[in-house]
């Protein structure tokens, strides 16, 4: 199949080992050189391979580019490249119904995506055939919006949301919109009706008969619709994480969110640590949100465009809106316990690390194609009142879509809906809705799950719902007439939930990691480094000196001063290496909240080497005035307790030195 696939499609076959996006480059493995096939076809430019290849498989990939028109049949001259790249199947035989799975994002997205499917054994001895949705980073051309980036409205450092937001987001909005449409790109054209479409040319571009269909999270409203719209072909549909048409996703945010959190907490409950350590927390999480309603704190992140200051007020949007993102991800739910219960003890700090990776994975491309899709075929049939997006929507301009795209689907075909009972993005509730509609839908509720299941973040208990789920699906595909076997469901734990049994909690770690390690920030390294190198120097510099090396030949060091530097050194070197070594073993979510208790004894070493750095001060000032010992010596001893005590005022800053 491979073989007829590579001489029949009307692909641009490239040379994978070009260039990879920038964006993508950073998280994956190099690109393996593949030679380019021979036979191009002439209907399509010949392009390079928009993200790197994974290592060891490159063999399997063929890329290109399918060109369609922007608008319907009749618009020749405007047209629309959407990427595509095909995963062979390992099988020698593969099946002749492959997998498509449409990609909804950027170039991380689409790397993520072929990371994931060059990996998936539950796909069977299919093909798989990743295609970027219309307007999206990697297409051409795309709705990206640099006028708005990240979607953030700072003002004097200071992160603006709501009413206070407005004025600058739609200056932005209009702004994108009116450089788009002098470049000559229909906005309106890039919806979710017109992908189906472009899945459809797609199908028979490559001459399949049939194929079955993957979607995840917003894609899924698409695999919906072209069930809806496109139906000819689809043997099967896999979806994971639904947001379907027929429900009001704008208007029930919140309601998904509190059955998430629900569902969390009911498994907290369930397990006695966590009930002992966190008792109460549908009620606290009630008054945590009613708090931030009415007194909000305020919380100092780093602004993840250029790394600034960012002031955060918590308010109950931006609580519910973190708590929401950390619940969906597996990867930190089994924190969001812990932090209802520091939030309702009083201590904002808590979400910190959780409102940081959420700022972080904020991306700066597809908010044109965001606004599409919402405004046309969200915004206009939403009972949500209120909303910043209906002036947003105003400013972008976009006709709604008709009213029958906005219904639930009905169809026969057969489809699987997997949803995790943790997910905040996509509730399981909307599943059992887009179910109601689909005469062979089955529903498989995937317990201690989040959002996207099947491409998970990779952690252990991720990774056995993940594993459970693949199974789930592999069955299903195999014979999508037949309900597949879920048993394996029965038997998922929920995850182990973070508690005061296992952190002391500060978030001076975590603030560290992301200044010195993730970010490796200029000024704290080179304070940090200059600190620890004048530390190991002066313990050089005493051991010369008790050894009568050649320091001691030049005469005497002032009274004290030798011991001194050596205590407040030594404890420095000590303290950090022991840090080093926690972040080092330590569990990192873990360690993003606190300490372990255990380890309380350890927060005594810089407090003596601060004591031994002052009483070293104190000497050095003496010697100075009463010109004890020769004057290298001073100097030496001078320099030693300036950086103990500069290594002692950067720990105090960064709030590392405490008890």
């Amino acid at each position: 199949m491979a073989a007829l696939l590579r001489t029949t499609v009307a692909l641009t076959l490239l040379v994978l080992g070009g260039a990879p996006a920038a964006s993508a480059a950073a998280a994956t493995p190099a690109a393996e050189t593949v030679a380019a096939p021979t036979a191009v076809t002439e209907e399509l430019d010949e392009v390079r391979c928009p993200v790197p290849v994974p290592n060891g498989q490159g063999a399997r990939l063929t890329c290109g580019v399918l060109t369609v028109p922007e608008r319907g049949a009749g618009d020749p001259e405007n047209t629309v490249a959407l990427p595509i790249v095909v995963i062979d199947s390992v099988s020698e035989s593969p099946s002749d119904d492959p997998l498509v799975v449409p990609v909804l994002g950027d170039a991380d997205a689409f790397t993520q995506a072929l990371r994931t499917f060059t990996r998936a054994r539950w796909t069977g001895d299919r093909d798989v055939i990743l295609v970027g949705h219309r307007g999206t980073e990697l297409s051409r051309p795309t709705l990206d919006c640099p006028e708005i980036g990240r979607g953030l409205v700072v003002e004097d450092g200071r992160l603006l949301t709501g009413a206070a937001a407005t004025p600058q987001r739609i200056a932005e909005i209009t702004a994108c919109r009116e450089r788009l449409t002098e470049e000559g790109i229909d906005i309106a054209a890039y919806s979710t009706r017109a992908m189906v479409d472009d899945l459809a040319e797609l199908r028979a571009t490559l001459g399949y008969d049939r194929w079955n269909l993957y979607a995840s999270d917003r894609a899924t409203r698409l695999a919906l619709s072209t069930m809806r719209f496109a139906p000819d072909g689809l043997r099967s549909v896999v979806l994971d994480g639904t947001v379907p048409p027929g429900v009001d996703a704008l208007a029930e945010e919140s309601t998904a969110f509190r059955a998430a959190a629900s569902s969390v907490i009911g498994a907290c409950g369930a397990e006695p640590e966590c009930r002992e350590r966190a008792p109460g927390l549908e009620s606290a999480l009630t008054s945590v949100l009613s708090s931030a309603a009415s007194d909000p704190a305020t919380v100092t992140a780093v602004s993840p465009g250029d790394g600034g200051r960012l002031d955060v007020v918590l308010d109950e949007a931006e609580v519910a809106r973190t708590l929401a993102w950390a619940t969906a991800d597996a990867a930190t739910v089994r924190a969001v316990p812990f932090v209802i219960d520091q939030l309702a003890s009083g201590n904002a700090e808590a979400i910190v690390p959780l409102l940081q990776r959420r700022l972080d994975a904020l991306t700066v491309t597809g908010a044109g194609l965001d606004l599409t899709r919402v405004c046309a075929e969200q915004v206009p049939f939403t009972a949500a009142e209120g909303l910043a997006l209906t002036a947003e929507c105003e400013a972008w301009g976009v006709p709604a879509r008709d009213g029958s795209e906005a219904e639930r689907v009905t169809s026969g075909i057969p489809t699987l809906l997997l949803t995790g009972t943790y997910d905040s993005v996509a509730t399981p509730a909307w599943s059992d809705a887009a179910a109601e509609g689909l005469e062979r839908g089955t529903v498989v509720r995937v317990p201690h799950a989040g959002h996207g299941i099947l491409t998970g973040s990779g952690t252990r208990a991720d990774s056995l719902a993940r594993s459970c789920a693949a199974r789930v699906a592999a069955d299903f595909l195999r014979d999508p007439a037949e309900v597949p076997d879920a048993e394996c469901t029965v038997s998922l734990r929920p995850p182990a939930f973070l508690t005061t049994a296992q952190i002391d909690p500060t978030t001076a770690l975590f603030r560290a990691d992301r200044d010195l390690v993730q970010q490796r920030a200029p000024l704290p390294l080179a304070i940090l480094g200059a600190a620890l190198l004048a530390s190991v120097g002066t313990l050089v510099y005493a051991a010369l000196y008790v050894l009568r090396g050649a320091a001691r030949r030049s005469g005497d060091a002032p009274p004290g001063t030798i011991l001194a530097a050596s205590a407040a050194a030594g404890g420095n070197l000590l303290y950090a290496g022991i840090l080093a070594l926690i972040a080092a073993n330590a569990d990192p979510l873990a360690l993003a909240f606190g300490l372990p208790p255990a380890v309380w004894p350890v927060l005594l070493i810089p407090f003596v080497a601060a004591g031994a750095g002052i009483l070293l001060a104190v000497l050095v000032v003496r010697a100075w005035i009463l010109e004890e010992g020769t004057r290298a010596h001073r100097i030496a001893v001078t320099a030693s307790a300036v950086a103990s005590l500069g290594f002692t005022l950067w720990l105090l800053a960064r709030g590392l030195l405490m008890l």
